[in-house]
Protein backbone atom coordinates (compact mmCIF):
# COMPACT_ATOMS: atom_id res chain seq x y z
CA UNK A 1 0.00 0.00 0.00
CA UNK A 2 2.87 2.07 0.94
CA UNK A 3 4.46 1.36 -2.58
CA UNK A 4 1.18 2.45 -4.25
CA UNK A 5 1.05 5.61 -2.08
CA UNK A 6 4.04 6.42 -3.00
CA UNK A 7 3.59 5.83 -6.56
CA UNK A 8 0.30 7.99 -6.69
CA UNK A 9 2.80 11.11 -5.48
CA UNK A 10 4.96 11.45 -8.59
CA UNK A 11 1.99 12.28 -10.54
CA UNK A 12 -0.15 14.90 -10.33
CA UNK A 13 -3.87 14.82 -12.30
CA UNK A 14 -6.10 18.12 -12.84
CA UNK A 15 -8.85 16.07 -13.08
CA UNK A 16 -9.81 12.18 -13.72
CA UNK A 17 -13.14 12.45 -15.45
CA UNK A 18 -14.70 14.72 -18.03
CA UNK A 19 -18.37 15.44 -19.06
CA UNK A 20 -19.41 16.49 -22.15
CA UNK A 21 -22.63 17.46 -21.13
CA UNK A 22 -25.25 17.42 -23.63
CA UNK A 23 -24.62 17.40 -27.11
CA UNK A 24 -26.56 18.26 -29.73
CA UNK A 25 -24.35 17.45 -32.73
CA UNK A 26 -21.82 15.15 -31.48
CA UNK A 27 -18.74 15.51 -33.66
CA UNK A 28 -15.63 13.51 -32.20
CA UNK A 29 -15.34 15.98 -29.09
CA UNK A 30 -11.92 15.88 -27.13
CA UNK A 31 -10.97 15.51 -23.79
CA UNK A 32 -8.18 16.74 -22.36
CA UNK A 33 -6.03 16.23 -18.94
CA UNK A 34 -3.52 18.30 -17.40
CA UNK A 35 -0.75 16.13 -15.87
CA UNK A 36 2.73 16.98 -14.25
CA UNK A 37 5.66 14.78 -13.03
CA UNK A 38 6.07 15.33 -9.72
CA UNK A 39 8.43 12.69 -9.06
CA UNK A 40 12.50 12.53 -9.32
CA UNK A 41 12.20 10.24 -12.63
CA UNK A 42 11.12 11.14 -16.12
CA UNK A 43 7.61 10.02 -17.10
CA UNK A 44 7.14 7.92 -19.72
CA UNK A 45 3.41 7.23 -21.17
CA UNK A 46 3.34 3.31 -22.45
CA UNK A 47 2.21 2.57 -25.92
CA UNK A 48 -1.83 2.65 -25.97
CA UNK A 49 -3.27 0.24 -28.72
CA UNK A 50 -5.86 0.62 -31.10
CA UNK A 51 -9.41 0.61 -29.77
CA UNK A 52 -12.45 1.32 -32.18
CA UNK A 53 -14.40 3.36 -29.53
CA UNK A 54 -11.48 5.79 -28.77
CA UNK A 55 -7.82 7.51 -29.37
CA UNK A 56 -5.45 8.35 -26.90
CA UNK A 57 -3.12 10.72 -27.73
CA UNK A 58 0.20 12.78 -25.52
CA UNK A 59 1.57 16.41 -26.02
CA UNK A 60 5.05 14.12 -25.49
CA UNK A 61 5.81 10.80 -25.02
CA UNK A 62 7.65 11.59 -21.64
CA UNK A 63 7.65 13.95 -19.30
CA UNK A 64 10.65 15.16 -17.49
CA UNK A 65 10.47 15.86 -12.97
CA UNK A 66 8.30 18.97 -12.55
CA UNK A 67 7.23 18.86 -16.27
CA UNK A 68 3.62 19.24 -17.39
CA UNK A 69 2.15 17.69 -20.22
CA UNK A 70 -1.46 16.85 -21.77
CA UNK A 71 -3.47 13.57 -22.51
CA UNK A 72 -5.80 13.46 -24.99
CA UNK A 73 -9.02 11.10 -25.50
CA UNK A 74 -10.95 11.41 -28.80
CA UNK A 75 -14.38 9.57 -28.28
CA UNK A 76 -16.57 7.59 -31.08
CA UNK A 77 -19.97 6.91 -30.64
CA UNK A 78 -22.35 5.30 -33.20
CA UNK A 79 -25.55 5.37 -30.55
CA UNK A 80 -27.83 8.17 -29.26
CA UNK A 81 -28.17 8.72 -25.43
CA UNK A 82 -26.22 9.09 -22.79
CA UNK A 83 -22.64 7.11 -21.95
CA UNK A 84 -20.14 6.56 -19.65
CA UNK A 85 -16.67 5.07 -20.50
CA UNK A 86 -13.23 4.75 -18.73
CA UNK A 87 -10.04 5.24 -20.53
CA UNK A 88 -6.92 3.24 -19.08
CA UNK A 89 -3.55 4.80 -19.63
CA UNK A 90 -0.24 3.10 -18.47
CA UNK A 91 2.73 4.75 -17.46
CA UNK A 92 6.21 3.79 -16.43
CA UNK A 93 5.84 5.25 -13.09
CA UNK A 94 2.64 3.48 -11.73
CA UNK A 95 2.21 -0.48 -11.48
CA UNK A 96 -1.44 0.14 -12.03
CA UNK A 97 -3.35 2.64 -14.85
CA UNK A 98 -4.41 5.86 -14.82
CA UNK A 99 -7.93 5.69 -15.52
CA UNK A 100 -9.76 8.86 -16.89
CA UNK A 101 -13.61 8.17 -17.07
CA UNK A 102 -15.90 10.18 -20.09
CA UNK A 103 -19.35 10.59 -19.71
CA UNK A 104 -21.79 12.68 -21.32
CA UNK A 105 -25.27 12.35 -23.66
CA UNK A 106 -25.83 12.12 -27.03
CA UNK A 107 -28.85 14.01 -28.81
CA UNK A 108 -27.56 13.81 -32.28
CA UNK A 109 -24.70 13.41 -34.66
CA UNK A 110 -22.95 16.15 -37.09
CA UNK A 111 -22.93 14.47 -40.36
CA UNK A 112 -19.12 14.77 -40.42
CA UNK A 113 -18.82 12.92 -37.23
CA UNK A 114 -16.88 9.58 -37.82
CA UNK A 115 -18.36 6.45 -35.89
CA UNK A 116 -15.51 4.10 -35.36
CA UNK A 117 -11.78 5.60 -34.64
CA UNK A 118 -9.73 5.35 -37.80
CA UNK A 119 -6.44 3.45 -37.87
CA UNK A 120 -3.80 2.07 -40.26
CA UNK A 121 -3.31 -1.18 -37.87
CA UNK A 122 -7.04 -1.93 -38.14
CA UNK A 123 -7.29 -3.02 -41.90
CA UNK A 124 -9.03 -2.30 -44.64
CA UNK A 125 -12.13 -0.29 -43.81
CA UNK A 126 -15.79 -1.98 -43.45
CA UNK A 127 -19.15 -0.18 -44.73
CA UNK A 128 -20.08 0.39 -40.74
CA UNK A 129 -16.68 2.46 -40.88
CA UNK A 130 -17.71 4.34 -43.97
CA UNK A 131 -21.34 5.11 -42.34
CA UNK A 132 -22.12 8.75 -42.10
CA UNK A 133 -25.65 10.32 -40.30
CA UNK A 134 -28.01 11.46 -43.29
CA UNK A 135 -30.68 13.43 -42.61
CA UNK A 136 -34.14 13.19 -44.30
CA UNK A 137 -37.14 15.48 -44.67
CA UNK A 138 -40.83 15.69 -46.05
CA UNK A 139 -41.93 18.65 -47.93
CA UNK A 140 -44.53 19.75 -50.24
CA UNK A 141 -43.46 20.56 -53.90
CA UNK A 142 -45.74 23.56 -54.35
CA UNK A 143 -45.20 25.75 -51.29
CA UNK A 144 -41.92 23.63 -49.76
CA UNK A 145 -43.72 23.13 -46.22
CA UNK A 146 -42.27 20.36 -44.29
CA UNK A 147 -44.56 17.69 -43.67
CA UNK A 148 -44.95 14.49 -41.81
CA UNK A 149 -46.08 11.42 -43.70
CA UNK A 150 -47.68 8.60 -42.10
CA UNK A 151 -45.35 6.03 -43.88
CA UNK A 152 -41.43 6.50 -44.60
CA UNK A 153 -39.53 3.46 -45.42
CA UNK A 154 -35.56 3.56 -46.93
CA UNK A 155 -34.67 -0.24 -47.70
CA UNK A 156 -30.53 -1.77 -48.88
CA UNK A 157 -30.40 -3.17 -52.22
CA UNK A 158 -30.88 -6.11 -50.64
CA UNK A 159 -34.44 -5.31 -49.33
CA UNK A 160 -33.07 -4.75 -45.20
CA UNK A 161 -34.90 -1.85 -43.59
CA UNK A 162 -32.64 0.88 -42.80
CA UNK A 163 -33.18 1.76 -38.95
CA UNK A 164 -34.64 5.38 -38.95
CA UNK A 165 -34.66 8.02 -36.17
CA UNK A 166 -37.41 10.65 -35.87
CA UNK A 167 -35.99 13.93 -34.44
CA UNK A 168 -38.90 16.58 -34.75
CA UNK A 169 -40.03 16.63 -38.46
CA UNK A 170 -36.92 15.15 -40.18
CA UNK A 171 -35.50 11.42 -40.07
CA UNK A 172 -32.11 10.65 -39.40
CA UNK A 173 -30.21 7.36 -40.36
CA UNK A 174 -26.74 6.49 -39.94
CA UNK A 175 -25.57 4.57 -43.13
CA UNK A 176 -22.62 4.07 -45.93
CA UNK A 177 -22.85 5.86 -49.01
CA UNK A 178 -24.77 4.32 -51.49
CA UNK A 179 -28.23 3.38 -53.12
CA UNK A 180 -31.02 2.91 -51.52
CA UNK A 181 -35.11 2.39 -52.31
CA UNK A 182 -36.99 5.10 -50.46
CA UNK A 183 -40.69 5.36 -49.97
CA UNK A 184 -42.85 7.99 -48.66
CA UNK A 185 -46.60 8.35 -48.86
CA UNK A 186 -48.55 10.57 -47.37
CA UNK A 187 -52.54 10.93 -48.01
CA UNK A 188 -53.59 13.61 -49.91
CA UNK A 189 -50.11 13.55 -52.07
CA UNK A 190 -48.74 11.47 -54.68
CA UNK A 191 -46.38 8.47 -53.16
CA UNK A 192 -42.96 8.67 -53.52
CA UNK A 193 -41.35 5.73 -54.31
CA UNK A 194 -37.11 6.20 -55.87
CA UNK A 195 -34.11 4.50 -56.04
CA UNK A 196 -31.55 7.11 -54.72
CA UNK A 197 -27.95 7.65 -54.80
CA UNK A 198 -26.62 9.07 -51.81
CA UNK A 199 -23.05 10.72 -51.85
CA UNK A 200 -20.92 10.79 -48.86
CA UNK A 201 -20.92 14.33 -49.47
CA UNK A 202 -25.08 14.08 -49.07
CA UNK A 203 -25.98 15.20 -46.06
CA UNK A 204 -29.64 15.98 -46.40
CA UNK A 205 -31.73 14.26 -48.58
CA UNK A 206 -35.15 16.08 -49.16
CA UNK A 207 -38.21 14.08 -50.60
CA UNK A 208 -40.86 16.42 -52.17
CA UNK A 209 -44.15 15.15 -52.35
CA UNK A 210 -46.60 16.43 -55.07
CA UNK A 211 -50.49 17.11 -53.89
CA UNK A 212 -53.07 15.38 -55.05
CA UNK A 213 -56.32 18.03 -55.65
CA UNK A 214 -59.21 16.01 -54.76
CA UNK A 215 -62.62 17.34 -56.64
CA UNK A 216 -64.81 18.92 -54.42
CA UNK A 217 -68.26 16.81 -53.75
CA UNK A 218 -71.10 18.62 -54.97
CA UNK A 219 -74.48 17.14 -53.66
CA UNK A 220 -77.60 17.89 -55.91
CA UNK A 221 -80.60 18.05 -54.28
CA UNK A 222 -83.09 16.38 -56.50
CA UNK A 223 -85.63 19.38 -58.06
CA UNK A 224 -89.10 18.98 -56.34
CA UNK A 225 -91.40 17.83 -58.33
CA UNK A 226 -95.10 18.76 -57.89
CA UNK A 227 -97.95 15.71 -58.39
CA UNK A 228 -100.69 17.24 -60.03
CA UNK A 229 -104.03 16.12 -58.12
CA UNK A 230 -106.01 13.28 -59.75
CA UNK A 231 -109.19 14.44 -61.79
CA UNK A 232 -112.55 12.84 -60.18
CA UNK A 233 -113.33 10.21 -61.81
CA UNK A 234 -116.90 10.54 -63.19
CA UNK A 235 -119.56 7.72 -63.08
CA UNK A 236 -119.23 5.77 -65.88
CA UNK A 237 -115.90 6.54 -67.34
CA UNK A 238 -113.42 3.80 -68.17
CA UNK A 239 -109.77 4.10 -67.43
CA UNK A 240 -107.20 3.47 -70.34
CA UNK A 241 -105.21 0.25 -68.92
CA UNK A 242 -101.59 1.19 -68.27
CA UNK A 243 -98.81 -0.72 -70.81
CA UNK A 244 -96.45 -2.62 -68.97
CA UNK A 245 -92.69 -1.12 -68.83
CA UNK A 246 -90.85 -2.79 -71.63
CA UNK A 247 -88.11 -5.49 -69.44
CA UNK A 248 -84.26 -4.69 -70.69
CA UNK A 249 -82.22 -6.95 -72.68
CA UNK A 250 -78.78 -6.32 -72.14
CA UNK A 251 -77.01 -6.83 -75.36
CA UNK A 252 -73.40 -8.64 -75.86
CA UNK A 253 -70.50 -6.62 -77.15
CA UNK A 254 -69.90 -8.10 -80.93
CA UNK A 255 -66.25 -7.42 -80.34
CA UNK A 256 -64.16 -5.61 -77.29
CA UNK A 257 -64.33 -2.23 -78.87
CA UNK A 258 -67.96 -2.17 -78.08
CA UNK A 259 -67.63 0.97 -75.99
CA UNK A 260 -67.03 4.52 -77.83
CA UNK A 261 -63.64 6.58 -76.51
CA UNK A 262 -62.45 5.66 -74.08
CA UNK A 263 -62.57 1.99 -75.21
CA UNK A 264 -63.15 -0.01 -72.23
CA UNK A 265 -61.53 -3.08 -71.71
CA UNK A 266 -64.04 -6.21 -71.55
CA UNK A 267 -63.57 -8.36 -68.35
CA UNK A 268 -65.30 -10.97 -70.46
CA UNK A 269 -62.83 -10.51 -73.28
CA UNK A 270 -59.40 -9.38 -71.03
CA UNK A 271 -57.40 -10.28 -68.59
CA UNK A 272 -56.65 -8.54 -65.59
CA UNK A 273 -53.48 -6.24 -66.28
CA UNK A 274 -50.84 -5.63 -64.10
CA UNK A 275 -48.88 -2.82 -65.81
CA UNK A 276 -46.06 -0.90 -64.91
CA UNK A 277 -45.08 1.64 -66.71
CA UNK A 278 -41.64 3.22 -67.00
CA UNK A 279 -41.91 6.83 -68.58
CA UNK A 280 -39.04 9.06 -69.84
CA UNK A 281 -39.94 12.76 -68.73
CA UNK A 282 -35.81 13.47 -69.53
CA UNK A 283 -35.44 17.10 -71.39
CA UNK A 284 -35.41 14.55 -74.46
CA UNK A 285 -38.29 14.06 -74.76
CA UNK A 286 -39.81 17.79 -74.45
CA UNK A 287 -38.76 18.18 -78.36
CA UNK A 288 -41.03 17.17 -81.48
CA UNK A 289 -44.30 17.16 -78.82
CA UNK A 290 -43.20 14.04 -77.63
CA UNK A 291 -44.07 14.07 -74.15
CA UNK A 292 -47.54 15.16 -75.23
CA UNK A 293 -48.12 12.33 -77.67
CA UNK A 294 -47.27 10.06 -74.27
CA UNK A 295 -49.68 12.24 -71.62
CA UNK A 296 -52.14 11.53 -74.51
CA UNK A 297 -51.38 7.88 -74.52
CA UNK A 298 -51.30 7.66 -70.97
CA UNK A 299 -54.12 9.31 -70.57
CA UNK A 300 -56.18 7.34 -73.16
CA UNK A 301 -55.21 3.96 -71.32
CA UNK A 302 -56.48 5.37 -68.09
CA UNK A 303 -59.96 5.64 -69.11
CA UNK A 304 -59.74 2.50 -70.83
CA UNK A 305 -58.68 0.34 -67.35
CA UNK A 306 -61.46 -1.45 -65.04
CA UNK A 307 -61.03 -1.98 -61.38
CA UNK A 308 -59.79 -5.41 -61.94
CA UNK A 309 -56.53 -3.67 -63.14
CA UNK A 310 -53.18 -2.27 -61.54
CA UNK A 311 -51.02 0.32 -62.51
CA UNK A 312 -47.68 1.70 -61.33
CA UNK A 313 -46.04 4.49 -62.68
CA UNK A 314 -42.06 5.22 -62.45
CA UNK A 315 -40.44 8.05 -64.12
CA UNK A 316 -36.58 8.12 -65.23
CA UNK A 317 -35.24 11.31 -65.40
CA UNK A 318 -32.06 11.93 -63.70
CA UNK A 319 -33.32 9.63 -60.70
CA UNK A 320 -35.71 6.79 -60.83
CA UNK A 321 -38.99 7.74 -59.07
CA UNK A 322 -42.21 5.74 -58.25
CA UNK A 323 -44.77 8.65 -58.82
CA UNK A 324 -47.66 6.30 -58.95
CA UNK A 325 -47.71 2.98 -56.23
CA UNK A 326 -49.24 -0.10 -57.49
CA UNK A 327 -53.08 0.86 -57.30
CA UNK A 328 -56.35 -0.48 -58.74
CA UNK A 329 -58.18 2.05 -60.85
CA UNK A 330 -61.29 2.28 -59.15
CA UNK A 331 -61.22 5.90 -60.59
CA UNK A 332 -59.13 6.84 -63.41
CA UNK A 333 -58.99 10.62 -61.76
CA UNK A 334 -55.96 11.13 -59.39
CA UNK A 335 -54.01 9.07 -62.30
CA UNK A 336 -55.24 11.70 -64.87
CA UNK A 337 -53.84 14.41 -62.72
CA UNK A 338 -50.66 12.94 -61.96
CA UNK A 339 -50.23 12.43 -65.77
CA UNK A 340 -51.19 16.05 -66.84
CA UNK A 341 -48.62 17.04 -64.05
CA UNK A 342 -45.54 15.07 -65.68
CA UNK A 343 -42.76 17.36 -66.88
CA UNK A 344 -39.71 17.18 -68.47
CA UNK A 345 -36.18 17.33 -65.99
CA UNK A 346 -32.60 15.77 -66.46
CA UNK A 347 -30.71 13.02 -68.31
CA UNK A 348 -32.16 9.19 -68.46
CA UNK A 349 -31.39 6.91 -65.60
CA UNK A 350 -33.10 3.84 -67.70
CA UNK A 351 -31.05 1.13 -65.56
CA UNK A 352 -32.46 2.45 -62.36
CA UNK A 353 -36.05 2.82 -63.70
CA UNK A 354 -36.41 -0.42 -65.08
CA UNK A 355 -34.55 -2.95 -62.68
CA UNK A 356 -37.35 -1.03 -60.35
CA UNK A 357 -39.92 -1.74 -62.76
CA UNK A 358 -39.08 -5.27 -62.44
CA UNK A 359 -39.14 -5.44 -58.78
CA UNK A 360 -42.66 -4.33 -58.58
CA UNK A 361 -43.85 -5.87 -61.21
CA UNK A 362 -42.84 -9.09 -59.71
CA UNK A 363 -44.12 -8.44 -56.43
CA UNK A 364 -47.56 -7.68 -57.78
CA UNK A 365 -47.58 -10.20 -60.04
CA UNK A 366 -51.33 -11.40 -60.80
CA UNK A 367 -51.62 -15.21 -61.65
CA UNK A 368 -53.26 -15.62 -64.71
CA UNK A 369 -53.26 -12.17 -65.85
CA UNK A 370 -51.20 -9.90 -68.20
CA UNK A 371 -48.49 -8.61 -66.16
CA UNK A 372 -46.42 -6.02 -68.10
CA UNK A 373 -43.28 -3.32 -68.31
CA UNK A 374 -43.86 -0.99 -70.92
CA UNK A 375 -41.12 1.54 -71.52
CA UNK A 376 -42.35 4.69 -72.90
CA UNK A 377 -38.94 6.50 -74.05
CA UNK A 378 -37.30 8.14 -77.54
CA UNK A 379 -34.64 5.56 -76.48
CA UNK A 380 -32.06 7.66 -75.42
CA UNK A 381 -30.83 6.74 -71.77
CA UNK A 382 -27.92 9.37 -71.54
CA UNK A 383 -27.56 8.54 -67.77
CA UNK A 384 -27.82 4.59 -67.41
CA UNK A 385 -25.45 2.19 -66.04
CA UNK A 386 -26.30 -0.78 -67.72
CA UNK A 387 -24.77 -1.75 -70.97
CA UNK A 388 -27.10 -2.52 -74.13
CA UNK A 389 -26.68 -6.53 -73.52
CA UNK A 390 -26.95 -6.40 -70.25
CA UNK A 391 -30.14 -4.84 -70.57
CA UNK A 392 -31.38 -7.64 -73.21
CA UNK A 393 -29.97 -10.05 -70.80
CA UNK A 394 -32.37 -9.04 -68.02
CA UNK A 395 -35.57 -8.64 -69.76
CA UNK A 396 -34.79 -12.40 -71.20
CA UNK A 397 -34.64 -13.36 -67.34
CA UNK A 398 -37.74 -11.61 -66.51
CA UNK A 399 -39.61 -12.86 -69.10
CA UNK A 400 -38.72 -16.31 -67.99
CA UNK A 401 -40.44 -15.34 -64.39
CA UNK A 402 -43.66 -14.49 -66.46
CA UNK A 403 -43.11 -10.62 -66.79
CA UNK A 404 -42.99 -9.33 -70.22
CA UNK A 405 -41.96 -5.79 -71.42
CA UNK A 406 -43.08 -3.94 -73.97
CA UNK A 407 -41.95 -0.50 -75.59
CA UNK A 408 -43.13 2.56 -76.69
CA UNK A 409 -41.28 4.79 -78.90
CA UNK A 410 -41.01 8.53 -79.39
CA UNK A 411 -39.34 10.68 -82.18
CA UNK A 412 -37.13 9.99 -85.00
CA UNK A 413 -33.59 9.05 -83.31
CA UNK A 414 -33.05 5.64 -85.68
CA UNK A 415 -30.55 3.76 -83.58
CA UNK A 416 -31.98 4.00 -80.34
CA UNK A 417 -35.83 3.16 -81.58
CA UNK A 418 -34.05 0.21 -83.46
CA UNK A 419 -32.11 -1.08 -79.84
CA UNK A 420 -35.70 -0.39 -78.11
CA UNK A 421 -37.39 -2.46 -80.82
CA UNK A 422 -34.71 -4.96 -79.98
CA UNK A 423 -35.41 -4.59 -76.10
CA UNK A 424 -39.07 -5.74 -76.66
CA UNK A 425 -39.16 -8.71 -78.75
CA UNK A 426 -36.60 -9.88 -76.17
CA UNK A 427 -39.02 -9.23 -73.04
CA UNK A 428 -41.61 -11.06 -75.23
CA UNK A 429 -44.13 -7.97 -75.58
CA UNK A 430 -44.85 -5.66 -78.47
CA UNK A 431 -43.38 -2.36 -80.06
CA UNK A 432 -45.54 0.50 -80.64
CA UNK A 433 -44.02 4.07 -82.71
CA UNK A 434 -45.69 7.13 -82.05
CA UNK A 435 -45.51 9.72 -83.95
CA UNK A 436 -48.20 11.79 -83.80
CA UNK A 437 -51.39 12.44 -82.07
CA UNK A 438 -53.90 9.86 -83.81
CA UNK A 439 -51.36 6.83 -82.98
CA UNK A 440 -50.99 8.14 -79.66
CA UNK A 441 -54.78 8.49 -79.04
CA UNK A 442 -55.84 4.65 -79.93
CA UNK A 443 -52.13 3.31 -80.11
CA UNK A 444 -52.05 2.02 -76.08
CA UNK A 445 -55.10 1.00 -75.90
CA UNK A 446 -55.13 -1.01 -78.80
CA UNK A 447 -51.65 -3.02 -77.82
CA UNK A 448 -53.08 -3.52 -74.14
CA UNK A 449 -56.12 -5.05 -75.13
CA UNK A 450 -53.75 -7.39 -77.48
CA UNK A 451 -51.87 -8.03 -74.96
CA UNK A 452 -54.43 -9.28 -72.38
CA UNK A 453 -57.27 -10.82 -74.48
CA UNK A 454 -57.97 -13.99 -73.55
Amino acid sequence: MAALAAQAQQISIDRNMWDFGSVNFWKNDTARFQIRNAGMKPLVFLPVFYNEDYRVTFSSKSLEPGETGTVSIIYYARVKGPFSREVPVYVNLRNEPITFQLKGWIKGFNPDAQLRCPTVNSGAASSDDLSKVFTIEVRNRLTDQILQPEHILVQYKSGRRVALERSGYTYEMLIPPGQYLVDVRKQGYSDYYAAVTLEAYRKLMVVYLDPVEEPPVVVLSPPIERVPEPSPIKTGEVLPAIPPEPIPVESKPQNDSYDEVPLKLDPRLHHANNIVMVLDVSYSMKKEDKLIHLKTAMSRMAQALRPMDKVTLITMAGTASMIFSPTWIQKPDSLLQLIDRLAPAGGTNGAAAIRLAYATALKEKIEGGNNQVIVATDGVFTAGTMSNDDLLKLVADYRNKGIMLSAIGFGNALKPLEFLQQVATAGGGDYLHVQNQTVAESGLVEQLKRQSRK
